[in-house]
């Protein structure tokens, strides 16, 4: 709450101090949130840059995961046809999949 103003009490002179010292009380107070709002704004943002480098990292990591996972299926079915190309040859092919 606001100290009397001037105008509210009778020595003007120690009146005018007091408003004088509580607006720069004031003062000095918002201007510590203020920082203080800069400061977390700032790390806000930098969370969201972080964020957004792991989010690019993983959608990289889940592209090679995906083409490397396609060229194992394709490599798979390659060498399931193959195996039944020599089997219906009636060649004896054996074939080991390590996994």
């Amino acid at each position: 709450m606001r100290p009397k103003s001037v105008h509210d009490t009778g020595d003007t002179v120690e009146g005018a101090a007091n408003d004088a010292a509580y607006s720069v009380a004031e003062a000095e107070n918002k201007s510590f949130v203020a920082t203080e709002a800069v400061k977390e704004s700032e790390r806000v943002s930098k969370m969201s840059e972080d964020a957004d480098s792991l989010l690019q990292l993983a959608n990289e990591i889940l592209e090679k995961c995906n083409s490397s996972l396609l060229l194992q299926s394709l490599l798979f079915h390659y060498l399931l046809i193959h195996a039944l190309i020599l089997d219906l040859a009636g060649l004896r092919g054996e074939i080991v999949i390590m996994g």
